[in-house]
């Protein structure tokens, strides 16, 4: 009798990479900086998170210097060096080419030539004096102090808002002038996550992490790859972040990002001109097949909301499940690498949550 074979090795989960949050501070109240970690962010005002860059030297990687002058009064940014100006130390490791994950964007260094000052600025900001000049480099982009960027949709009698500094996950939910969703941490929204079998720890979230939104220079969100309106469709992708950095060595200044994966939805209005309902679909990319649980999407909501109906569309009936909440369900399925998922069984339930 011939034995079979062994079954094959469940698949491992691809390694995140640590991040580090390259701030801007102002010292002296005139010399604008670009810092790292915890101990010159608390030492001088925070004016900006401004880019995610990789925490190590790795290939396809080069080093973002911090510079000086010989008087000591400005600071500048460079991938070489600077005329008059010495190396003070290395802030971050950057990306050299944009396509090598999707959502970098060039790094930017300003330049007043009034004052004579030197400035990191963020994509899409405006700093007042500035010209700004792409460095050969590529991070992730972030919002300076803001706490929200929201792209806004209306239809149906239904507006929603997606945040862009939280990874585009659907901020709030507005019918018949009552807001539904709960946004007090990165964790709740109508957003998704995943979690790969080796551990619960492994949880690529689609708004960020943990680090509370309070503190907008700490919190760390899901740099975006998507966020647009089409007609009445809202479509947004983001590269997450770890729920818990801490897992991978991440701390409030370096967040961990799952760079080769994307999560996202396709959000339209007033589906088949029904008015009031919409269709939500989740979008998920893996870079190989694997076993694991995705919330698709997971609904938080705001705590005044304490009843739950779940409706038939063909049959048009309600039925209460009050009961059920808040545990809702989890579903397990086996997810490809070209991004299809099976789900092994009829239906699929999103999970409303009351905080």
């Amino acid at each position: 009798m011939t034995t079979p074979p062994p079954p094959p090795p469940p698949p491992q989960a691809p390694s995140p990479t640590v991040i580090r949050t390259l701030y801007r501070v102002l010292v002296n109240g005139a010399d604008r900086m670009t810092t790292f970690g915890p101990n010159e962010r608390g030492s001088y005002p925070v004016e900006a998170q401004v880019y995610y860059v990789p925490d190590l030297l790795s290939s396809n990687r080069t080093t973002l210097n911090r510079l000086i002058n010989s008087g000591g009064a400005d600071h500048a940014d460079a991938i070489g060096t600077l005329n008059g100006y010495s190396v003070d130390q290395p802030i971050g490791y950057p990306w050299t080419n944009s396509s090598i994950i999707p959502a970098l964007v060039p790094i930017l260094e300003g330049f007043n030539s009034l004052t004579g000052d030197h400035a990191i600025v963020a994509t899409r900001e405006t700093l007042p004096g500035y010209t700004s000049q792409p460095l050969l480099a590529y991070g992730y982009p972030r919002y300076g102090n803001a706490d929200e960027a929201l792209l806004i949709l209306s239809a149906g009698g239904v507006t929603v808002q997606s945040n862009a500094v939280a990874g585009g996950a659907l901020w709030r939910w507005f019918w018949n002038g009552v807001q539904f969703v709960n946004n007090a941490d990165y964790g709740r929204q109508i957003q998704a996550d995943f979690y790969y079998p080796a551990s619960p720890n492994y949880n690529p979230t689609e708004a960020g992490d943990f680090y509370h939104r309070s503190d907008p220079i700490l919190a760390h969100g899901s740099p975006l790859l998507v966020f647009a309106n089409q007609g009445t469709t809202q479509i947004t992708r983001a590269v997450p972040l770890n729920w818990d950095p801490t897992v991978f060595g991440g701390d409030p200044d370096h967040p961990v990002i799952w760079d080769q994966l994307v999560i996202g939805k396709d959000l339209t209005l007033d589906f088949n001109n029904m008015g009031s309902v919409a269709k939500y679909t989740t979008h998920l990319v893996l870079p190989t097949a694997t076993e694991g649980t995705y919330e698709a999407p997971v609904l938080f909501l705001r705590s005044n909301f304490n009843r739950f109906w779940t409706y038939d569309a063909q049959t048009k009936t309600l039925s209460e499940v009050t009961s059920r909440m808040p545990s809702g369900c989890a579903v397990r399925a086996v997810f490809g690498g070209n991004g299809q998922v099976r789900i092994p069984r009829t239906g699929l339930s999103a999970v409303a949550n009351v905080i």
